[in-house]
């Protein structure tokens, strides 16, 4: 069981072994799992002034799961939230409740830094993970979701134009 699982937040020193579970989790989704190294999981997961915080779940100093969040505001729900891009336990701990302790240990850190919901989305037809959550979740919202990458991403850049920063007072302006 997860008896001796600790939870904490991921550091430098983690990279590899997330690198592995990111793996897991991409190739499981159909992502892209050749294009994770542990140098883009230290670049793009592991930075103390990056978007995204990673929580892991340890056993006898091996990582065993991750889970990855980044802020988000919600509208729909009036609420600072936390988006959930990311959630793996590895397959040898799977039902022993390590992902729940993942979701509560993110919950808690969300928390922390002013967040009021965790927000995720799963792929379609994954059956175990819509059971997971639907047995956490208090709201299953449908959606189709959408994502503009690679030169696809490029080109819709290339249409639009950079913005300039907001001076620090001019939204406080705006509120007069």
């Amino acid at each position: 069981m997860s008896g001796g699982v600790s939870f904490r937040l991921a550091r430098m020193g983690d990279a590899e072994q997330l690198t592995g579970l990111a793996r897991q989790l991409a190739a499981s989704e159909g992502g892209m799992p050749e294009r994770l190294s542990p140098d883009w999981v230290r670049d793009n997961m592991l930075l103390s002034a990056g978007a995204v915080r990673a929580v892991v779940a340890e056993l006898d100093g091996r990582l065993i799961g991750y889970l990855a969040w980044s802020p988000i505001v919600e509208t729909i729900f009036a609420s600072a939230g936390a988006y959930v891009s990311d959630l793996v336990v590895d397959a040898a701990h799977r039902g022993e409740g390590i992902g729940r302790r993942l979701l509560a240990a993110a919950a808690a850190d969300a928390r922390a830094l002013g967040r009021q919901h965790l927000w995720l989305v799963t792929g379609k037809g994954n059956e175990q993970a819509d059971r997971f959550y639907r047995s956490l979740a208090n709201i299953r919202h449908e959606a189709v979701g959408f994502a503009f990458a690679d030169e696809t991403f490029t080109r819709l850049a290339d249409e639009g134009q950079s913005l300039p920063a907001p001076h620090p007072s001019s939204n406080d302006e705006d509120m007069k």
